[in-house]
């Protein structure tokens, strides 16, 4: 994807708007489709300078004052690059190649790249961010006249798109999380183990900050201070020491709801020197939390637990999903679809939803919640590994729970598949009212 242009050699004025209105570059480029072919793409060119309020300095790490442009939010994108009469600038296409003609100079713009059409739906992509932070610098940023020449410049990529058509129907996962059998007390609660003190000498939740501890299991079982109902924190941190110091790998367990509707799921967690520090999200309704040091639910070496909300609790919101992955240094990304509306890294939210945290450099959680107000809507969930940063493929795990309030019903499914670099994965359509996947 090229840059060009027949106007003379000069240098660029950076700021002047005498030189940015005078001088006019030709962009194309190219739209790279995986999946389904819509019959329209929507792609726009937006200057830093003409959106200040869409990028976030607060992302940018310290000492990179001049050089961090911050991320964007797509939604405060308002004001489009326009032609002479002020309107919003529209590319030509000839098949995916695109042109847009009259563009002025500027250092820095983003390109957003979407599409669609009554029955195909396309993710989002915005060409102009580092490929490793996700933030908007002045290296990667889009440069029109930005060096000795503008004669001729290179984008970074071609925009990369994924498009499939809308989903009216639950989809059955992949696979599914089996649950496990072993040491549960009499109610059914996973319970700690014979010696809980000889493995784990600390066990605490906190918030995400560090500020303030919900929970202290370390010498008994505890219940959670946290108040359950639509301000439950979305992310919580586990911090535990071990009396094995050498082993690399614990294992988090998590049982949600009660009794025979109980699920359990395991998750293995890093463990440096005998040490975890690990995010984990949860529905705001009933569950339990345990370390242990092996994957058997079988009373040896595990911990004490931490018990969160009434037994009864349902979970806090309609819908819900943790997206975890397995490969250290990589980044996974959750993108949820609802009334022609997306929440992603892009756009962390919506006024039916919003996505905590983007995280790009492994693991997750990365979790999606519904706003309190939404009520009955579907929801399509879709992932994306953006970025491999080199390490290869991952193993990446999504959790969906949906709560009817009309019917008292809970559906909760875990779904898990391989991934390679630029792969996406369409888990499925959920919601109230719709069966639960089998």
């Amino acid at each position: 994807m090229r840059i060009r242009s027949a106007l003379p050699l000069i240098p660029l004025l950076a700021g002047c708007d005498l030189v940015k209105s005078a001088l006019k570059v030709n962009v194309s480029g190219e739209v790279v489709v995986t999946g389904d072919t819509p019959s329209s793409f929507d792609l726009q060119l937006y200057s830093r300078d003409d959106n200040p309020d869409a990028f976030n300095l607060l992302g940018c790490p310290e000492g990179s004052e001049g050089s961090c442009l911050g991320a964007v939010d797509i939604a405060k994108l308002e004001n489009p690059v326009t032609d002479d009469a002020g309107a919003p600038l529209v590319p030509s296409f000839d098949g995916n190649t695109f042109l847009f003609e009259g563009v002025g100079v500027d250092l820095y713009y983003v390109l957003v790249g979407t599409g669609g059409d009554e029955a195909i739906v396309c993710s989002t992509d915005v060409v102009g961010y580092d490929e490793n932070t996700k933030l908007v610098t002045t290296e990667s940023a889009i440069t029109v006249g930005g060096g000795e020449s503008i004669d001729e410049f290179a984008l970074p990529r071609p925009v990369r798109l994924n498009c499939a058509p809308l989903l009216d129907e639950p989809t059955a996962p992949d696979e599914t999380d089996p649950g496990e059998s072993g040491d549960t007390e009499d109610d059914g609660d996973i319970g700690a183990g014979d010696d809980p003190g000889a493995a784990w000498t600390s066990f605490i939740v906190e918030d995400k900050t560090g500020s303030t501890t919900f929970a202290d299991a370390s010498a008994a079982n505890a219940e959670a201070d946290i108040e359950c109902g639509d301000d439950f924190p979305s992310v919580l941190v586990v911090q535990a020491e071990s009396t094995n110091t050498t082993a690399t790998e614990a294992y988090l367990r998590i049982q949600f709801g009660a009794g025979d509707a109980a699920t359990f799921r395991t998750v293995a967690v890093p463990m440096r020197n005998g040490q975890v520090n690990q995010a984990i999200t949860l529905t705001g309704g009933y569950s339990v939390v345990q370390m242990d040091l092996d994957e058997s639910l079988d009373g040896v070496n595990e911990s004490y637990t931490v018990t969160f909300c009434d037994r009864a609790a349902p979970p806090a919101q309609e819908m819900l999903t943790i997206l975890t992955w397995d490969k250290d240094d990589t980044d996974v990304d959750t993108h949820i679809y609802s009334g022609g509306q997306e929440v992603a890294y892009y756009s962390l939210s919506q006024s039916w939803g919003d996505l905590d945290i983007d995280d790009v450099d492994g693991y997750g959680p990365e979790t999606f919640t519904s706003r309190p107000s939404a009520v009955g809507q579907d929801y399509e969930v879709r992932v994306h590994y953006y970025s491999d940063h080199g390490n290869g493929a991952t193993n990446a795990t999504m959790r969906v729970v949906y709560y009817d309030s009309s019917t008292g019903e809970v559906c909760d499914v875990t779904t898990s598949r391989s991934l390679n670099s630029y792969d996406w994965w369409t888990v499925g359509n959920f919601g109230p009212g719709l069966a639960c996947p089998e």
